[in-house]
């Protein structure tokens, strides 16, 4: 009932589309039971709606890049992937390694220097390797099987030399549905080096297969889905030279995907395939595609 309290949490972003997030939450919370708040309240919040509507629409419909975005779009996809590549393989062949699983003895005896390092160099590949979705990497669980599976978590579903993402709770899940999406072979092999490693350190304490804080004591998982988002800008900077946020990395995404010269020869069902991998549609995507 204190909508002065509640716009001025939402107004405290200078962002239309942070904005819109947060009041859709306070929109659902009053959806949940709509006897909890007085018909004035709702018509407050419901015009404020209507009014952050327009604005946002005309935000989105004017898709310049902004000056971080043109600094990002100065170098393509497969330029930030290169990039990459090279600094896994440093990393592997620095500490005498091959790029490859490592053995139970093995794994062990890595330094903790080690596993913090290929930690947020594989952080970044789930974005760089596979398209790239929103937060959702945080909360995935590992699974070994495709039955019985809460209809309300999201899953990394290893099978042998498949692996692939089983969503049902994400931002677009209600238009979209579950998707499952195949794991790219270069996130594969990635993975299936990091995921023993966790396996074997965090042991009964393996919560799910990325954020852990690790030292020479301790091997745990960070129990809070936004950090991972808060540290992708962080490491972006470190090892790229640029702080690319999620949002960033979704705009090249979408960019290769659109400006590549095969894209016009797509079928829609093509199309919706590729763009489905960002678990968005057709008519979300183009407004990633920054000129």
């Amino acid at each position: 009932h204190n909508v002065k309290a509640v716009l001025d949490r939402i107004n405290r972003s200078n962002n239309v589309n942070t904005q819109w997030t947060t009041l859709w939450h306070v929109l659902q919370a009053i959806a949940s039971d709509t006897t909890v708040v007085s018909a004035d309240a709702k018509k407050v919040y419901k015009e404020f709606a209507d009014e952050l509507k327009v604005k946002r629409d005309a935000k989105n419909d004017n898709n310049l890049a902004t000056e971080k975005q043109a600094t990002a779009l100065q170098n393509a996809l497969p330029h930030y992937q290169e990039e990459l590549r090279k600094l896994i393989s440093n990393l592997f062949s620095s500490n005498g390694f091959e790029y490859a699983p490592f053995k139970a003895a093995e794994i062990k005896s890595l330094k903790s220097s080690f596993i913090n390092e290929l930690q947020d160099l594989t952080i970044l590949a789930l974005f760089l390797y596979q398209p790239a979705l929103r937060n959702d990497w945080a909360d995935l669980h590992l699974t070994s099987k495709k039955t019985g599976l809460e209809p309300k978590k999201n899953y990394l579903y290893i099978k042998g030399k498949l692996m692939q993402l089983i969503m049902h709770s994400y931002k677009t899940d209600k238009h979209l549905g579950e998707q499952i999406i195949n794991i790219r072979p270069e996130l594969v092999k990635l993975l299936k080096i990091w995921i023993p490693i966790i396996k074997k350190r965090a042991g009964d304490k393996l919560s799910k297969p990325f954020m852990y804080t690790i030292n020479s004591k301790q091997f745990e998982h960070i129990d809070n889905e936004d950090a991972m988002r808060r540290k992708i800008p962080r490491i972006s900077g470190r090892v790229l030279g640029i702080d690319l946020s999620i949002n960033g990395y979704r705009v090249l995404w979408e960019t290769a995907i659109q400006s590549d010269p095969g894209y016009q020869q797509l079928t829609v069902a093509e199309k919706k395939k590729l763009h489905h991998e960002l678990l968005h549609g057709i008519d979300i995507s183009i407004y990633y595609k920054k000129i």
